[in-house]
Order: structure tokens, then sequence, then C-alpha cells
């Protein structure tokens, strides 16, 4: 194998393990795998590895800063709340970053728990709508995705009925100053 194949197939193994979902673990034999089947010469085995161990470092860090990030991660997670002002879907994406940094770290949380942390998390203007939710279904069962759609279709509703209650009154404030100015005008005439 010539200096150019080499090159070439260790530039599609780094591809690969970049961006490939496979824990690192699993890169690491299919790359050894590969390395073996291709017929590398040794040295290309002792240059692989250490790209390998840069390119994981660099991706995820020590494993002390790996069990750091985690933490904090775990922190954030358990402070997460919606705020009253916040729309929802920028509630959940804020959520789904903290998952996706914590499942890139190697921490997966599951479906279950998203699920309880966002039922959990929500402002009081949400408190008929999870009750329904928990009362309604198996919340062990129910799919985040099901969830996110019921709440976002909730707080639509939500927003609907606010700007006619506000429509309303806007009205009725206006009739109550017609009728005070009609009272003042009769008062004046009399």
């Amino acid at each position: 194998m010539s200096n150019d194949e080499e090159v070439k197939l260790w530039e599609e193994m780094k591809l690969r393990i970049l961006f490939d979902h496979k824990s690192i673990k699993d890169h690491a034999t299919e790359v050894y795998k590969e390395m073996l089947q291709s017929g590398l010469s040794p040295y290309c085995y002792t240059i692989a590895k250490e790209a390998w161990e840069i390119l994981q470092i660099a991706h995820e860090g020590t494993s002390k800063v790996k069990s750091s990030k985690l933490q904090m991660l775990t922190t954030e997670f358990e402070n997460l709340r919606m705020t009253d002002d916040e729309a929802f879907k920028d509630f959940y994406a804020r959520l789904c970053d903290i998952s996706n940094q914590a499942h890139s770290l190697g921490e997966k949380y599951s479906e279950s728990k998203l699920v309880r942390k966002v039922l959990r998390s929500l402002p009081n203007r949400f408190h008929s709508k999870v009750t329904a939710i928990e009362e309604s279904k198996d919340i062990d069962e129910i799919k985040i995705e099901e969830l996110v759609g019921s709440l976002m279709t909730y707080e639509l509703n939500l927003g609907t009925r606010r700007k006619e209650k506000a429509t309303c009154i806007a009205f009725r404030v206006e009739e109550e100053k017609m009728n005070a100015m009609i009272v003042i005008q009769l008062l004046i005439l009399h």
C-alpha cells in the first residue's frame, strides 16, 4: 500500500470517527480492525494511536474535564426552569442543548426523565395542562415529542385566548369611558 493510499485511508477513518455517533471505544475497535485488514505498516499504528488520543482529548477532554463537564451539566439540568415570560420552544431548546451536551459526553437522559423534567419545570400558566396530562396519561410511556407538541399547541391556544381577553377588556374600558362622558354631558346640560 502506497503512502498516498495510507493517508487517504487515514483521512476516511478520521471522518468516520468524527461524525459517527458510536462510543469512542467502538470507534477505536473499528479503526484498529480496519488498520489490521488494510495492511498498514506498524509505524502507522503508532501514529493512528497518537492521533486517536489527540482527537479524543480535543473532543472530550481528559477524564477529569469530562467528569467536571458532566457535573456542571447535571446541575444545569436540575436547576432548569421555564420563566414566566419565556416561550415554550425557547425553554425546550435550552433543555435539548443540555441533553445533547450530556449525550456527547456519554450521559444519555431517558425519555421518561426528560418528560418529567419538562412537566416539573413549567410555570403556573401551564398548571391545568400539566394536571390533565398527568391524570390522563402514563408519564413513563409518553414520548417527549408528543408532550412537546401538546404543550406548544396549548401555549398557542393560551396566547390566542389572552389576546381575545385583552381585546374584550379594551372594548369594555372604551365603553365605560363613553358612558362616563355621556353622564358628564348630561350633568353639564342639567
